[in-house]
């Protein structure tokens, strides 16, 4: 104990290092850490030198190929990573910064330089359960990523390359790297509504379409193919599974494949300046049947707040925390019972009635957001959220658990005369 702090250190002299330590001066990657990522009321803060740790690990472990790596990867760019975290308000906030020397360069540069605007925003209506919005131009970045993989494992990048050929091919000779990948815009967006299967049937994806000649160029190839696939099952005895509907003036297409192992129904539509996927119809119609004056995701504060004349985020992911807990507050109860169930075979005896009722919890959510910004310094994320621990991704990769279960454990007779060995018992 010293002046009512607990220490604990390892090695002879490290709390008595750390002791005269109290005696200097603020060291510089403190006052830097806390500079590049301000929090009101600080609550952690951790720092990496990133520039020493991998000339130590060079030292330590020579090896040519991991120094190669480094250099060509870009990451002998990266000088430090600060974390500081906190409270703000009434908001929890998690703020990192990524320190870069210069220019990117390697796979660092694949992100190039692209800024949100709040316009960009428009097409996620404001009561989205969870979207996602980035800005990044696709070819320049696949052609950064190949070039880099060109330098560190010329082998994969090659077999990176003849993977396009092989697509070119299938294609009847349409490039998707050289024609397709130009034609798209470089605004990309995902969400998911509540109204709509919120996590699990809800997601729509969309990416603006610059050239939309060379776009439905591709689009046809890619129908030409799959109605060869469908004209095959048909001569088989089965139905097509390629499928065409016209919804709100569009044409839309799906796939209705005949397989209990695919429990989705692939859409999409190839609009005037946009390319619209959802894994299900019912997504993209009710996206083609949004009004033009309802609410976007701008308009919502939180997210209109990471925008700034002076900084733009490349990034933004937003979810909206209530409804997601509403979704996913059901499946933690019975989690938790399971969990209990399993402690109470040990001899813990647990109440599964201290678990919160939903009520109680709901109307202290609030929405998080998360964005990531491009800077001269490097890389800085900001995440904002009224809860500590809550995931948007977390609670998605939850509800997509239901698509992946394996239905045996849900098909399995058990007879009760029967005794059933240990082993056999699912866990």
């Amino acid at each position: 104990l010293h002046q009512g702090y607990l220490l604990v250190g390892v090695g002879e002299d490290a709390i008595a290092s750390s002791v005269a330590r109290t005696k200097t001066p603020v060291p510089s990657w403190l006052t830097r850490a806390t500079q590049q990522s301000p929090v009101q009321k600080r609550s952690t803060v951790a720092y990496l030198n990133v520039k020493k740790s991998l000339k130590l690990m060079a030292a330590i472990a020579p090896d040519p190929d991991v120094t190669s790596f480094i250099k060509a990867s870009g990451l002998q760019k990266l000088t430090h990573l600060s974390a500081v975290s906190g409270v703000a308000g009434e908001e929890m906030v998690s703020r990192v910064t990524v320190g870069v020397d210069g220019k990117r360069e390697g796979f660092l540069a694949a992100a190039g330089d692209g800024q949100l605007k709040k316009e960009d925003l428009r097409s996620i209506p404001a009561d989205a359960a969870a979207a996602i919005a980035l800005r990044i131009n696709a070819g320049e970045a696949f052609d950064k990523i190949i070039e880099t993989l060109m330098l560190i494992e010329p082998r994969a990048a090659r077999e990176f390359e003849s993977g396009f050929l092989e697509i070119s091919r299938e294609l009847q000779g349409y490039d998707v790297r050289r024609e397709l990948l130009p034609a798209l815009g470089d605004v990309w967006t995902a969400h998911a509504t509540a109204n709509e299967g919120s996590l699990i049937t809800g997601w729509l994806f969309r990416v603006a379409v610059k050239d939309r000649a060379a776009a439905e160029r591709g689009m046809k190839q890619v129908l030409a193919q799959l109605e060869k696939v469908s004209e095959r099952d048909k001569g088989r005895g089965r139905a097509g599974a390629l499928q065409k509907i016209v919804f709100a003036g569009e044409e839309l297409y799906y796939l209705a494949i005949p397989d209990d192992d695919v429990p989705m129904v692939p859409t999409w539509c190839l609009r005037k300046n946009e390319f619209v996927f959802s894994l299900w119809p019912q997504a993209l119609k009710n996206y083609l049947s949004r009004k033009p004056a309802s609410k976007s995701l701008d308009a919502v504060s939180r997210v209109a707040n990471l925008f700034a004349a002076d900084r733009l985020p490349t990034v933004v992911v937003y979810s909206d925390t209530r409804e997601l807990f509403k979704w996913a507050y059901p499946l933690t109860q019975v989690g938790v019972n399971v969990a209990l169930a399993e402690l109470r075979r040990s001899g813990i005896e647990l109440d599964a009635s201290l678990l919160p009722s939903p009520g109680a919890i709901a109307p202290h959510l609030a929405p998080s957001v998360t964005a990531l910004y491009l800077q001269d310094i490097g890389f800085y994320v900001d995440r904002r959220q009224s809860v500590p621990g809550i995931s948007g991704v977390a609670l998605w990769v939850q509800g997509m658990m239901l698509y992946t279960l394996p239905l045996r454990n849900y098909r399995r007779q058990i007879d009760f005369e029967q005794m059933i060995e240990e082993e056999e018992i699912p866990r």
